[in-house]
């Protein structure tokens, strides 16, 4: 290998070192703005309340041109009533709701017939 071709290799070396730098520059940023605006809107959200599966409605509304990932607000509440009303403060948005593992079978049928569409 001569001197020439030495310093062609590690000027592009030096080359790829720069552009791997500037994109994990990139990342970091990227990776900064998403832990502001996903992770910790997240935890913002969520009550301190305990969520039990057994008895608890679990509902996220998320905004319909996002999708899941764009969760606007969760609640953990009692009823199926309860899930309306929320509903109701969210006109136009999308939800995704989690029924509890003891819902009585009136409250699973009329959860059925509210026709939410699903995530």
């Amino acid at each position: 290998m001569g001197q020439r071709d030495r310093s062609d290799t590690v000027g592009c070396l030096v080359d790829v070192y720069r552009e791997v730098e500037a994109r994990a520059s990139n990342l970091n940023d990227w990776k900064k703005a998403l832990y502001e605006r996903v992770v910790i809107r997240e935890c913002e959200q969520h009550s301190n309340k305990k969520y039990d599966a057994e008895k608890d409605w679990r509902i996220e509304v998320h905004d319909p041109e996002s999708g899941r990932h764009s969760l606007l607000h969760s609640e953990i509440v009692q009823s199926l009533v309860e899930v309306r009303a929320v509903m109701k403060e969210h006109p136009g948005m999308i939800f995704r709701v989690t029924m509890p593992f003891d819902a009585s079978a009136n409250d699973r049928h009329e959860f059925g017939r509210m026709n939410i569409a699903r995530l």
